[in-house]
Order: structure tokens, then sequence, then C-alpha cells
């Protein structure tokens, strides 16, 4: 008996240390701080008919019919001192939360298995493309596809790859929106893969927090140097639809 608990202990320490003690999508609270689901749908959730609302930064926030919109949720969370606006300092703040909340392994960089986990665990409706959320097809990558956004995917030449526009309409409405453009004021397919300054398939705090400025200054349409309520887009979130389908064989 001593030897089987000196076994399923090293097999726990042993556990703990694969991961690293950093958060596993599958198995992190189903409630916490700002960006964190509503309770009973953790981070790991597939999703199933609630409302989905991305972040600029391209955090997924979900919400039940009826309860707090999740677009309010994330304005709330980044408004860190509650006066009703986001300053460009609470914007950066919100961002570097985000950067570490998918740097899983708190390495200094958004590394494509992180990217893998956060389109398959965090997010798997990025990878759905039409507007309905239904045929299952994969939003392209490259050129278009979720690195880029609509208009191509190369830089030009301030950092953050060119194409994102404001959303003019709700998620889920159609326009020819893909990925998580479907689902937040920016039209991005791939939030965080668009924040690839030098195409080398990995995202530094650096970039990400210019990446955070641009999509500041895109959403700041007054240059006052913060974002209300009323100077973002209304969006009305869109059901989250079920999980891709795979192609035929």
């Amino acid at each position: 008996m001593r030897h089987l608990a000196l076994f399923m202990i090293a097999l726990a320490t042993a556990g703990c240390a694969a991961r690293g003690g950093h958060p596993d999508f599958h198995r992190w609270p189903p409630t916490g701080g700002p960006g964190m689901p509503p309770e009973g749908a953790g981070p790991g959730m597939r999703p199933g008919g609630g409302l989905l609302f991305v972040s600029p930064m391209g955090e997924p926030f979900r919400a039940h019919p009826g309860d707090t919109p999740p677009q309010e949720r994330w304005f709330a969370g980044a408004d860190r001192d509650g006066d009703g606006a986001i300053t460009l300092a609470e914007f950066v703040a919100d961002a570097q939360r985000v950067f570490r909340l998918l740097d899983r392994k708190a390495d200094g960089e958004i590394d494509p298995d992180d990217i893998e986990a956060y389109e398959t665990v965090l997010l798997p409706e990025i990878r759905v493309a039409s507007a309905g959320g239904g045929g299952g097809r994969s939003a392209p990558r490259g050129p278009g596809g979720p690195g880029g956004g609509p208009g191509g995917g190369s830089p030009d030449g301030s950092g953050e790859r060119t194409g994102s526009r404001i959303s003019s309409r709700g998620p889920g409405m159609g326009g020819g929106k893909q990925g998580a453009g479907r689902f937040g004021y920016l039209d991005y397919p791939q939030p965080v893969i668009a924040a690839d300054r030098n195409f080398n398939r990995g995202i530094d705090p650096d970039e990400f927090t210019l990446a955070a400025r641009q999509r500041f200054a895109m959403l700041d349409v007054n240059r006052d140097g913060k974002l209300v309520r009323d100077e973002l887009p209304r969006l009305r979130p869109a059901r989250a639809g079920g999980p891709p389908r795979r192609p035929p064989e």
C-alpha cells in the first residue's frame, strides 16, 4: 500500500511538471476575472447555442440569452477603474492579460501549439468560415485568411497585418465575414495570428502590444484617447454554432 501511495504521488507530480503549472484550457475553473466565461461554462466548453463575443484581441466571451451581454463583460473588465471609458493604457493592459492567457507555457511567445489550442479548444468557431456557422468549412490561412484579415495578409510597414476594418453590422449577419470576424468589433478572421508582424509563426509581447495600440486607434473614432460604449459598434452577439464538422473523406 505504501508503494502504491508513493507511486500515485509521483504520478501526480509528473503531471504537474508536464503542464509546467500553467493553465490548461480544459481544466480552468468555470468562473474567474475579466474574460472568463459565465458560471457553468469554462473556456474548454464546446459551442452550444450561447451568445459569443470575440474581443478586439481575440478573447472569447460567452453568455446565455438574458445574461449580461458578452461584449459588456469585456468592456467592464477592460475598464479597470470603472469610469465608463477604456483608455489606451487600460486597453494595452487588457491585451497583455490576453497574451498571458494564450501563452500557455509562459515562455514569452504565442507559438503554433498555442494557436492550435486557441482555435480548437478556446474558440473552435474560428474555423467555421460561413457567416451562419454551418457548412463546416475551415477559414483559409494565408492571404485573405485568418492571418491577414479579409483584405490580404501582407504587412503595412507599421506592424499589424493589413485588411481589418471595423464591423458595421452585428456578427453572424453575413457580409462575407469569416472566423472571429463574425463575432466582434474588428473584422479579423484570426485576430491572434494577425498580430504576427514578421511572419515567423509566433507572436511575442511586443508584437501583441503593437497590435493592441493599432486596434485601439481603429476603435477610437473620435481620437480622444479613450473608448466609451457609444463609440463602439453596436453589435448583436451571434449565437455560437456547433463545432466544426470534419470535411468529407
